[in-house]
C-alpha cells in the first residue's frame, strides 16, 4: 500500500512541476520616470484694468394696479487690480495683491 501512495505522489509532483512549464512569466516591472519640473512659474508682478457701463430705464407694475416709473440711469464702472506673488516648493504661493473700483453716474 505505501508503494502505491508513493507512486501516487510522485505522479502529482510530476504532472504539477510539467503544467508549471506552461505558466507565462511574470510581466516587467514598471519603469520609473520622474517627474518633470513645472513648465510655469507664478512669481511675478500682475496688473489688470476693468471698465464697464450700466443703464436702465423703465416702467413696472404688480398684481394690485400699482404702477412704478423709474427715471433714466447710466453709470461709468471701472477699476484696477496690482499683485506680485512669489512661488514655493511647486506648491506654495506667496504675495500681496490691491483692488480697487470707481463707480460715477
Amino acid at each position: 500500500m505505501s508503494r502505491i501512495a508513493l507512486a501516487v505522489a510522485l505522479s502529482v509532483g510530476a504532472a504539477a512541476t510539467a503544467l508549471a512549464a506552461d505558466v507565462p512569466a511574470p510581466p516587467p516591472s514598471p519603469v520609473y520616470v520622474p517627474v518633470p519640473p513645472s513648465l510655469y512659474d507664478w512669481t511675478g508682478i500682475y496688473f489688470g484694468a476693468n471698465l464697464g457701463a450700466g443703464w436702465s430705464s423703465g416702467n413696472f407694475s404688480d398684481t394690485a394696479g400699482n404702477a412704478f416709473t423709474t427715471t433714466s440711469n447710466s453709470q461709468f464702472l471701472g477699476g484696477g487690480q496690482l499683485a506680485r506673488f512669489s512661488e514655493i516648493a511647486m506648491e506654495k504661493i506667496n504675495g500681496a495683491r490691491s483692488r480697487t473700483g470707481h463707480r460715477r453716474g
